[in-house]
């Protein structure tokens, strides 16, 4: 890493999460990495029930002295269901891959995380990059209470969805990706404001995969964290040896946070996003690419977004194995 890098300002960065396995090696980057200055982490049902998520961030914030605020969200998506099932098989009963993290002093804050982003961007307007790596719930009530805070937003950063591209379609139906499915109305509106988003989908986080050897650098060189992150994957991992026969996992939110801070690593095609909200299809990203009429046009007038279809995979974990060694 050059001395030019570590001299361009941080980016200041809004973590929202449903934290669990792999949100928790992402919130660990965004900590280690010298161009990401935190402020806050909001939470929401997914990976695990939002009070566990909270809890989660809690303890986190604790373990490795992360001292920024952590703002409850919503338990249910906007149309006031739980679209996915119990989510242990994949992250464990605690979200956190069965280690019983305990909290023992920090206090989440009173106000609720829709109301924090509203509040937060109004008050740095061009400022603040919002990374979500969950259901997009929290924002899509946040545009709603207030829609000016898509010009003020520096850009937002989305972990969900899939296009097709390299063969990656879904992981909870054959055309839905998990976060996107769990709250899809809020995705559309989501990627319908007029603002700077980037959607990182499967299409290139299902390209880059941590192995157990990879897992093993980690724990040698990465101290507490190192360790902690070997000991929360084996559930995570064990799911995908069950799931595709894979000797390690996919990585989901750590791509969003390494493409926040470097974009050269992936390949982006602009065009316009509508997702699916009911049927078979629920939660389907569908892209029509750059601005186009269509006989029937349910993507008029629909802002152009950056997607991420493909990425320098080996960039990427080198990067992160870098980040995360700052924390030995």
């Amino acid at each position: 890493m050059s001395k030019n890098e570590f001299a361009r300002p941080p980016l200041d960065v809004i973590f929202d999460t449903d934290l669990g396995v792999d949100d928790a090696m992402a919130l660990l980057y965004l900590h280690a990495s010298p161009h990401i200055r935190l402020r806050a982490i909001c939470t929401g049902v997914g990976n695990a029930p939002v009070e566990m998520t909270t809890r989660n961030c809690l303890y986190m914030c604790e373990r490795f002295g992360i001292d920024v605020p952590v703002f409850e969200g919503e338990g249910v998506g906007l149309d006031g269901t739980n679209h996915l099932p119990p989510p242990h098989m994949i992250h464990g009963d605690d979200g956190l891959g069965n280690i019983n993290p305990e909290v023992r002093a920090r206090a989440k804050e009173s106000q609720s995380a829709p109301d924090y982003l509203v509040s937060a961007l109004n008050s740095a307007p061009g400022e603040i990059t919002v990374i979500t790596v969950g259901r997009l719930t929290n924002l899509a009530l946040a545009l709603q209470s207030d829609p000016t805070i898509a010009t003020k937003v520096r850009n937002v950063v989305v972990m969900g969805g899939a296009t097709g591209k390299n063969g990656h379609t879904g992981n909870v139906s054959p055309v839905a990706e998990a976060n996107v499915f769990g709250d899809p109305l809020a995705a559309d509106q989501v990627f319908g404001a007029d603002m700077s988003t980037a959607m990182v989908g499967l299409d290139v986080t299902q390209q880059v995969f941590m192995d157990e050897t990879y897992f093993d650098g980690l724990r040698e060189h990465g101290g507490d964290a190192g360790q902690f992150i070997h000991d929360i994957s084996r559930i995570y991992n064990n799911f995908h040896r069950e799931w595709k026969n894979l000797d390690g996992c996919y990585v989901h939110d750590s791509s969003a946070t390494i493409y926040a801070v470097h974009p050269e690593m992936f390949t982006t095609q602009r065009g316009q996003v509508r997702v699916q909200d009911e049927g078979v299809g629920a939660g389907q990203t569908i892209l029509s690419p750059g601005v186009q009429s269509w006989f029937v046009d349910e993507w008029r007038d629909r802002p152009l977004i950056d997607v991420c279809v493909d990425v320098n995979k080996n960039a990427v974990l080198d990067d992160y194995l870098s980040v995360i060694a700052r924390l030995a």
